[in-house]
């Protein structure tokens, strides 16, 4: 059968499905925006836990499809599209010090996504699965740095995998799995799952209960035997009052983080654990949030060397490497602390722009951030329904 006569076919089918009575065939699209500036300086602590330098890069993402709804309510989603990315100042040159020739604009294609997405709303519970290379956004667990640094959740904008949500008024929960490397000759087998679950206790909404977690298998290739096992999870409770004094938010969150790190080479077993406390503050645009962590170093094997002769570090951890800050060796008890002062501009519903300063603590002062970034989000824009995420 030729390529025209396939097309034909396919058509054919999409009309005798959007023609039926029973379903309703649409077109969907979306458009999502993002934009990225985070300046490190670490010198003050001789760049031991995290490196100076800045990333900064805009990307933008459309994709659209068809939509099928059932008469009972059921709606598919086939959607494609196409990661574009761009770091700024990152031009290609001819001439001077710093040409280039193997650079081109072209270089901005990062990836193809495609995904099937199905919804169902029953009473007060919207389920939702998604399957396929979709964007990371579409995931709306408040994973903390821990779990996610700030580069891992821009750089790496789609999980590859599938995703199980569930939403209701008082409470989210999720779980999904992101296939994030095929068995190659340097390319490692590696894959996770990750969770999150949150609840509010009381109709007021001033007590939660919730979890956050992941377990990651990071395996073989041909030229690196060995597998390394990170498992992460964080039950917490959360208060929060501010409602009740006119604040946006008034909050303490605690929990215990408790984690299983294993490297099947030698056959080691470390099992770090601590405490995490987050209390936050905001009036209209305006917070502050304070992280305290006291534990044991999260990231053991952060400086162990992996069978190809250099670190493990962000290839093996996508956390923020401030957790692998220690005092006295790597299982002794050690204070982290994150301060952040923000300011989140109301824009509008489908624009979100963040501007913060970020200091880093250990025994002393380790160094600062300083992030502004920027989200636009189209389905939000014209339908006030979207995945997008404060």
């Amino acid at each position: 059968m030729t390529i025209h006569r396939l097309i034909i076919a396919a058509a054919a089918i999409m009309l005798s499905i959007g023609a039926s009575a029973q379903n309703r065939l649409k077109v969907d699209y979306n458009l999502h925006f993002d934009w990225h500036l985070d300046n490190r300086e670490f010198d003050s602590s001789d760049n031991s836990y995290a490196k100076s330098g800045t990333d900064a890069a805009a990307r933008i993402t459309p994709y659209g499809g068809i939509l099928i709804e059932q008469p009972n309510g059921l709606k598919h989603n086939i959607l494609m599209g196409i990661d574009l990315l761009k770091d700024l100042g990152n031009n290609p040159t001819r001439t001077g010090a710093e040409a280039d020739d193997d650079l081109e604009n072209w270089d901005i294609f990062r990836e193809i996504t495609l995904f099937y997405i199905a919804e169902k709303k029953t009473g007060n519970s919207d389920f939702s699965f998604v399957a396929g290379v979709y964007p990371r956004h579409m995931s709306k667990g408040k994973y903390t740095n821990l779990f996610y640094s700030d580069s891992v959740r821009f750089y790496d904008n789609n999980f590859d995998g599938v995703l199980l949500k569930l939403e209701r008024p008082r409470s989210y929960y999720e779980i999904g799995m992101d296939w994030m490397g095929k068995y190659g000759t340097d390319r490692r087998e590696r894959f996770m799952f990750f969770t999150y679950g949150e609840s509010w206790i009381f109709p007021s909404k001033w007590l939660k209960a919730g979890w956050q977690g992941y377990l990651q298998h990071y395996a073989n290739s041909a030229n690196a035997i060995g597998v390394v096992d990170d498992i992460k999870f964080n039950p917490f409770i959360e208060i929060d009052f501010g409602h009740n004094l006119g604040l946006q938010r008034l909050s303490l969150t605690a929990g215990p983080v408790v984690s299983y790190q294993r490297d099947r080479r030698f056959e080691e077993h470390k099992t770090p654990h601590g405490w995490d406390f987050i209390s936050e503050v905001r009036y209209r645009e305006i917070g502050i949030r304070n992280e305290l962590y006291y534990g044991e170093n999260m990231m053991p094997y952060y400086k162990a060397l992996s069978p190809e002769g250099s670190p493990y570090a962000g290839n093996l951890y996508l956390g923020d490497s401030m957790w692998q800050i220690r005092t006295n060796g790597d299982d002794h008890p050690a204070v982290y602390n994150r301060l952040e002062a923000y300011w989140r501009p109301k824009i509008g519903d489908f624009v979100h722009f963040d501007l913060s300063v970020i200091f880093h603590f250990n025994e002393s002062y380790i160094g600062w951030q300083q992030k502004m970034g920027l989200i636009f989000d189209l389905n939000r824009a014209i339908r006030k329904s979207s995945n997008l995420v404060y």
